[in-house]
């Protein structure tokens, strides 16, 4: 499902792009790829979770300083490379990117409306999901076992209160929306699922309902698109209590089908090896397209369809030249071995 959450990401970006095509259907498309960060983040907090647990279960602890490590090398040098070219466009080529806005990408805090620069925008989504895992694994230590299930169900619940609270304190269109506090609920959401995966009676429910696993991705995956045009900009009071939440809630049943490989056809396609080509190239294609994926009149490499490729290109050259080596370097210097995957891993 990473293939799914830069698609609706890039997508969603296009459509505001000079040549993107003027067909109906395509612009309601696009209209929902705001939804993508959510998925983004429901994956993550799946996959995060499950290897945390996976490791307490192996060895009998989380070890935190080795999580730290690995997810140091695992998002950092793409994303420093990526400002390090932004910084040097914006000294020498005139790019509209401060120093403030870079600094507040470097140290993960853009989600603070720190700058306007669609350059390093989309640093708000990262910056929210490092903020999460300075904190999460210390809760998963802290919590007794019997405990964690609850604890995160009730944070999940908690959220949707805190966001109105905060809407009646400073009024909507003052509260930052960005704020980690008011959007960590697509990341709890996937930690739960791994949570459910890991108690035997509440797997063997899940079991059963899995059944009508292509009819649950569907319906959900439909109702997620339906929600998305009938209310958009959560402009229904439903939807201003906690948009994400409800969409994490619809992409968390996708996303459970696909682990568990019941999907049928939407499996079968997510399996494709292009999709999974562009699920393991996501990280690095989130970070560039932002170079080229914006309403812009201006060369060549911003317009429809050629910043698409132009994207592409550079995530490429992302994941093979500064991803995969970094990667490699890690794992001979592990002497643990190697975690399980998670069911059905690696995802699309």
């Amino acid at each position: 499902m990473r293939a799914l959450s830069i698609g609706l990401v890039i997508l969603y970006h296009c459509a505001h792009t000079e040549g993107f095509p003027d067909i109906a259907l395509l612009k309601a498309v696009a209209r929902t790829g705001v939804v993508g960060v959510q998925v983004f983040f429901v994956i993550s907090g799946f996959l995060i979770t499950w290897l945390l647990l996976g490791e307490e279960e192996k060895t009998g602890r989380i070890d935190l300083k080795g999580f730290y490590y690995r997810r140091a090398l695992r998002i950092l040098p793409p994303a420093f490379v990526y400002l390090a070219v932004v910084a040097v466009m914006a000294a020498f080529r005139g790019l509209p990117v401060t120093n403030r806005e870079l600094l507040a990408s470097v140290f993960f805090v853009r989600n603070l409306n720190l700058g306007d620069s669609a350059f390093t925008k989309h640093f708000w989504s990262l910056s929210i999901e490092e903020q999460f895992y300075l904190v999460w694994p210390l809760l998963l230590m802290w919590l007794p076992r019997r405990a964690r299930l609850w604890a995160t169900a009730g944070l999940i619940c908690a959220e949707p209160l805190w966001r109105q609270l905060n809407t009646w304190h400073y009024g909507a269109t003052q509260v930052m929306w960005t704020r980690t506090d008011l959007r960590y609920s697509g990341l709890l959401v996937g930690a739960l699922l791994a949570l459910v995966l890991e108690a035997p009676q509440l797997k063997a429910k899940l079991d059963r309902l899995l059944a009508f696993g292509p009819w649950l991705f569907a319906v959900a995956g439909a109702t997620l698109m339906g929600l998305m045009h009938i209310f958009p900009e959560a402009s229904s009071k439903l939807l201003q209590v906690d948009p994400g939440l409800i969409q994490a809630l619809l992409i968390v049943v996708m996303l459970v089908v696909l682990v568990e490989g019941r999907g049928g056809v939407f499996s079968s396609f997510f399996e494709l090896a292009p999709i999974r080509w562009v699920g393991r190239i996501s990280y690095s294609l989130y970070l560039w397209q932002q170079l080229f994926c914006f309403e812009s009149t201006g060369p060549w490499f911003e317009r429809f369809p050629l910043n698409v490729l132009a994207s592409f290109a550079l995530a490429a050259a992302s994941y093979y030249f500064i991803e995969q080596p970094v990667l490699r370097w890690r794992d001979r210097r592990r002497q643990k071995p190697a975690l399980a995957p998670a069911p059905g891993e690696p995802l699309p």
